[in-house]
């Protein structure tokens, strides 16, 4: 199989209580709204989002203009590659935070890491569960076997949202991913493609 990613692609789907939630790409014109965005949750992305230890805070810092227009150029040669794919997450109309899949490895292990964030105005309102679960349903359907997710041991909220879509936990990273000013530990979860036909038949078309 040529490891390719589909792009650009639009996702749909709705949560549990009905709500509509779209993944689409971003685009240059959203720069003013992801940027706005990221600022009002800064605390909030400061507390799950990596960092360099030598430039601590900076990793939740919103990208200039000219570095978010560069990002958005990027996302179609990654996927061409079947490197990663990055979409903005839309909640009612409104951008409401980032799900992509990376780190894809093709060949023998046909895996990908998906990671996300949601803005804490729609934290625990099924928005992040269905955006995975969307996430997963493309990373499968494009003919990779197993997707996987690490989440920081003190994100209660993230911990639920695996529980609820059915991932298995498979494990513990010590020490994994430095944020906020620590090295922080993070349970691996995983879905593989026959597990995800069975949690799907639970779920129903709603998350």
């Amino acid at each position: 199989m040529k490891p390719a990613l589909e792009w650009p692609v639009t996702l749909e789907g709705l949560t549990a209580a009905g709500d509509p939630v779209r993944l689409r790409p971003l685009l240059r014109s959203d720069w003013r709204a992801y940027q706005q965005l990221r600022r009002d949750n800064l605390d909030h992305l400061r507390e799950g989002t990596a960092d360099d230890p030598d430039a601590p805070g900076m990793g939740a810092i919103p990208p200039v203009r000219t570095a978010y227009h560069r990002f958005v150029r990027s996302v179609p040669r990654q996927a061409a590659v079947g490197a990663a794919v990055h979409w903005g997450i839309e909640h009612r109309g409104r951008l409401a935070g980032e799900m992509a899949l990376g780190d894809v490895r093709w060949g023998g292990q046909r895996t990908a890491s998906a990671g996300y964030w949601v803005d804490r105005q729609v934290t625990g309102r099924g928005v992040g569960r269905t955006a995975l679960a969307l996430a997963i349903d493309h990373a499968l359907a494009a003919g990779l076997h197993r997707v996987e997710v690490a989440v920081a041991v003190h994100n209660e909220a993230s911990l639920a949202m695996v529980a609820a879509l059915g991932l298995r936990e498979e494990g513990v990273r010590v020490g994994a991913t430095f944020i906020d000013g620590q090295w922080c530990d993070h349970r691996v979860f995983a879905v593989t493609a026959p597990e995800w036909d069975a949690a799907r038949a639970r779920l129903g078309h709603r998350y």
